[in-house]
């Protein structure tokens, strides 16, 4: 069956927002491409202008599960549709080979969205499961958009990507039953606030940057 994916008004709206955002920027990314991997990426939206208006698909989907304890499907299946509608933004700006992985999530939850809508009984193990490949998607996700930045040298949307693979991270053990050993967790949490703090000191080393990359991937490897 093929599923139409739909984006709200409000999010279009809010996609019109960011590349006004963008195209005021300094760094005029819209035009900056980079060849990475054999593939030409567009650089069409400031990763640092997304991020102030970026919503958590996370917060969506502990809504749903907290709407469905309480066997109000219908509103567990607008929470879920609202974290999809922001993949759905995400797949606009992933690089070329995770489209389709962020696509297979998309599909996945539109089912669940759909079985709840017409009042079917579904697994919440099942449903959690798919809550749980969506975070670790968005992290190979933002860590393949920190390839991206690197290599065109935009060290502050690498800074920003990376800051975003961590969070993805940890809501992924949310969902996760099995748990990252307690040292891991805290490794993340240090790596996201060391990136939210070269965000706003703008002092880049470029070093720096990668060796956070090779770690997250590191871990996201290990775990």
């Amino acid at each position: 069956m093929i599923m139409i994916r739909i984006v709200s008004a409000g999010l279009l709206g809010i996609i019109f927002l960011l590349l006004m955002a963008s195209i005021s920027s300094g760094e005029n990314i819209l035009k900056k491409t980079a060849d990475h991997k054999g593939s030409t990426e567009r650089f069409w939206l400031d990763e640092t202008a997304w991020q102030k208006l970026m919503e958590e698909p996370a917060n969506h989907f502990l809504m749903a599960r907290e709407t469905l304890s309480r066997n109000d499907k219908k509103t567990a299946a607008r929470n879920i549709s609202k974290g999809v509608n922001i993949i759905n933004i995400e797949i606009l700006r992933a690089a070329k080979d995770m489209k389709p992985k962020l696509s297979n999530v998309v599909d996945e939850l539109l089912l669940f969205v759909q079985d709840l809508n017409n009042n079917k009984e579904i697994i919440e193990s099942d449903l959690e499961r798919a809550f749980l490949r969506a975070e670790s998607i968005l992290v190979q996700h933002k860590l393949a958009k920190a390839d991206i930045y690197i290599a065109a040298g935009f060290l502050k949307n690498a800074a920003y990507a990376l800051e975003a693979a961590c969070r993805h991270m940890l809501y992924s053990q949310i969902w996760n039953p099995r748990k990252i050993s307690a040292e891991d967790a805290e490794v993340i949490k240090k790596t996201q606030e060391e990136m939210l703090f070269l965000i706003d000191s703008e002092n880049w080393s470029s070093q720096q940057i990668i060796d956070v990359r090779n770690l997250l991937k590191h871990l996201l490897k290990k775990n």
